[in-house]
């Protein structure tokens, strides 16, 4: 089980990365969308994904978008960090796909929380 952390900015990268190594989870990192979607596409083990909004090429809605879009990675579960505080860009990520909207900087205990929440839900089901 590992969690996927999708941050362009690599401090930024790295607090995410040492909260969750310290709470015992197993990190994998992407720079961008791009690797983002590789490292799904390789590893079956990606239980959780930790997104920024903001990231070159394809930003972190349009990387929801695209995820939701493959069947395999449904229900996984989507967590945004973003310094974009705006109703507009909160509403577009969760219409998207998101499960958790973050506002950075971020709380150790509220993204700990949050995490604990997503891994803990109930996927929700395709309706058939």
């Amino acid at each position: 089980m590992t969690i996927l952390i999708v941050e362009d900015n690599k401090a930024s990268a790295r607090f995410i990365e040492i909260i969750l190594q310290k709470d015992d989870h197993q990190t994998a990192m992407a720079y961008d969308a791009a690797t983002a979607l590789e490292t799904l596409a390789d590893r079956t083990d990606i239980q959780l994904i930790i997104a920024d909004i903001v990231m070159p090429k394809v930003d972190g809605i349009e990387l929801i978008e695209k995820i939701r879009k493959n069947r395999a990675w449904t229900n996984i579960p989507i967590i945004m960090c973003s310094s974009l505080r705006d109703m507009e860009t909160v509403q577009k990520a969760i219409k998207s796909g998101c499960n958790y909207y973050m506002i950075k900087p971020i709380k150790k205990a509220a993204l700990l929380e949050k995490i604990h929440d997503a891994l803990n839900a109930e996927p929700a089901g395709d309706g058939s």
